[in-house]
């Protein structure tokens, strides 16, 4: 007898029939579940049929209410709820034929339904189209019919040989028939003519002949809209609105029972699918229990040791080395858990290596081209990378928080504070040589003037000026972006120790910018390379040493206004204490002068009283 000693084999063979039943299954569910897409579609397509029919009783009501008084209509024939009805009417017309042709018709069994919703479709809108030409036809004001009896009677009116009472009483008449409909008002009318008739016929006048033609024609004029009132209908019980109203309750409930017996048979169908599903599920699942337990009884065994040995790995037990017993996939499960036990006792012992600080530890070359070593490895270079960018941080980090208090404790000199933050930022960075400049603009033209320098030939650069553009510093200046020279020319500047002189190798210029605006230029010079983030420190310190200088200038300039302002307000309260005095010295000299002359007004009334 053959004998299975795969467990892929095994599964295969079990399950492959279950996989092939539910391959069958799906492609039967597919094929359902598109067939009552289709059926819901054609409810949608009902209903829309439907919505149009809504549409097309809203747009006669419309037309009847609104459009039969509207120029348009009569001048070009068209009219806005006459396109709409034909719009609608057309769209409906192509829904019904586009359903007539669906496969599934037939199989839904609504051929009848169909049929009968077209006719009633095709007569619906013939009875309106109908209605719409009697009504062009009949006009309005001054179009159709009633523009021909206005003419009409415009003319009995101009002949002048007619009691001019009487036209104004057929008129009522004829007004009175077009509100109401009532046929009373046409006998009216018709007896009205004769009156006017014989009014006129005993008159002598050689245009009574033509008056009673133009009458005779104006009756006949009102004769033909009164056909076409009762052609159109004198209430909805009467003409083409008897006829239309006929036409829209046969379509209604043929249309809506289409719609109903439509949902209830795809319902049917529908629910016939479902029961279906649900019982070629059950029975797949049948099957496929039935196969899981035959199975699970011959995999348990093994699955339970690996698994415990796995339990006591993951609580982070080492378990004892697994005894392989079988050929099959279980006996390769049991010694691959066996290496993996080995694997991960060297991967916790190089972690716990490496927790405890020792960065140098070395992972054993054995196990080193798994994931979990690879893992590990590449942990432990980014741990050391993170030591090392941690330090650089920290360094950046402590050094401006150094440089920012040496700022918060500057001096107002600026030379004395130049010479501070030049050494902190030389010593610091372990530069060699630097220089500090600061825009003088208080001259016409402005220049970068040295105010201090570290370690550089002062005898050659003390009280040293550089023009806008001027060299290196100059051009930093003019250009407002950071040098960085890693070749510098040989007679540039030359570093002086005890041993002897050297070159530097890097030489670093920046602008001391702050919101585009330059204070001065920052230069100094190294034996060795900057590093990107001692680069970047450097440019965070230019930047902070900027807005002090800019702080300085203001608080310098804020001084110098502060003295001015004290010496205007000392001038000003000189100046008032003289206005003040002169004050009173006018004042004493206007009370002289008015004692003296009351002293004058008294002698001469003295002497006018003698």
């Amino acid at each position: 007898m053959f004998k299975i000693t795969k467990i892929k084999t095994k599964l295969l063979l079990a399950f492959g029939g279950v996989l092939f039943v539910s391959l069958l299954l799906s492609l039967w569910s597919i094929f359902s579940i598109y067939k009552i897409i289709d059926y819901e579609s054609l409810v949608s397509v009902i209903d829309k049929i439907n919505i149009h029919r809504l549409e097309l009783r809203r747009a006669e009501k419309n037309f009847l209410l609104r459009d039969i008084t509207k120029p348009g209509l009569f001048e070009k024939g068209e009219s806005n709820y006459l396109s709409i009805f034909k719009n609608h009417d057309a769209a409906v017309q192509n829904m019904v034929d586009s359903l007539s042709k669906s496969t599934y018709i037939e199989s839904l069994n609504i051929s009848k339904e169909l049929v009968e919703t077209k006719a009633r479709l095709v007569e619906y809108s013939t009875a309106f189209y109908s209605l719409a030409e009697k009504v062009k036809k009949r006009g309005f004001k001054d179009w159709g019919d009633e523009g021909e009896l206005r003419n009409a009677i415009h003319i009995v009116e101009k002949d002048n040989v007619a009691d001019q009472a009487l036209i104004l009483d057929l008129r009522k008449n004829e007004k009175d028939f077009f509100l109401r409909k009532d046929l009373q008002y046409v006998e009216k009318f018709d007896a009205g003519i004769e009156t006017l008739k014989s009014s006129i016929s005993t008159k002598k006048n050689v245009t009574i002949t033509d008056a009673l033609k133009n009458i005779d024609l104006y009756r006949e004029k009102f004769h033909q809209i009164v056909e076409a009132e009762k052609a159109i209908g004198l209430n909805e019980k009467e003409g083409l609105l008897a006829t239309l109203q006929a036409a829209c309750d046969k379509l209604d409930p043929i249309a809506i029972n289409l719609g109903k017996t439509t949902e209830l048979k795809i319902d049917e169908v529908v629910n016939k699918t479902i029961l279906m599903i649900i019982l070629a599920v059950l029975a797949q699942l049948g099957l496929g229990i039935t196969l899981a337990i035959q199975f699970s009884k011959e995999f348990t065994k093994n699955t339970t040791n690996i698994r415990d040995n796995i339990v006591q790995l993951a609580e982070g037990k080492y378990p004892e080395e697994a005894e392989v017993v079988s050929v099959d996939e279980f006996g390769e499960s049991q010694r691959a858990l066996n290496n993996l036990i080995e694997r991960v006792k060297t991967a916790a012992s190089f972690a716990e290596k490496v927790g405890n600080g020792d960065l140098k530890a070395a992972y054993d070359e054995k196990f080193n081209n798994d994931v979990l070593a690879k893992a590990l490895m590449n942990m432990h270079s980014k741990l050391k990378k993170a030591a090392e960018e941690d330090e650089k941080r920290n360094w950046a980090t402590q050094g401006l928080a150094n440089f920012g208090e040496l700022l918060r404790n500057q001096d107002q000199d600026v030379a004395k504070f130049g010479d501070q933050v030049l050494s902190f930022t030389i010593k610091y960075t372990k530069s060699n040589q630097g220089r500090l400049f600061v825009v003088n603009d208080e001259s016409e033209t402005q220049f970068l003037q040295l105010i201090s320098s570290y370690a550089w030939d002062k005898k050659k650069f003390l009280e040293q000026k550089i023009a806008f553009g001027e060299g290196l510093t100059g051009q930093c200046w003019q250009e407002g972006d950071p040098i960085y020279m890693t070749q510098v020319p040989e007679n540039y500047v030359t570093i002086t120790s005890g041993l002897g002189l050297a070159n530097p190798r890097n030489i670093f210029i920046l602008p001391l910018k702050v919101n585009d605006v330059i204070y001065g230029v920052l230069e100094i010079a190294s034996l060795k390379k900057y590093e990107d983030f001692e680069r970047e420190f450097i440019l965070k310190l230019s930047e902070n040493l900027a807005a002090a200088i800019s702080t300085v200038r203001i608080n310098h300039k804020t001084k110098l206004l502060l003295v001015q302002t004290q010496q205007q307000a000392e001038e000003m309260r000189a100046q008032e204490e003289e206005m003040r005095q002169n004050m009173e010295e006018l004042s004493a000299t206007q009370e002289e002068m008015s004692r003296k002359e009351q002293e004058y007004l008294k002698k001469i009334e003295d002497l006018q009283n003698r």
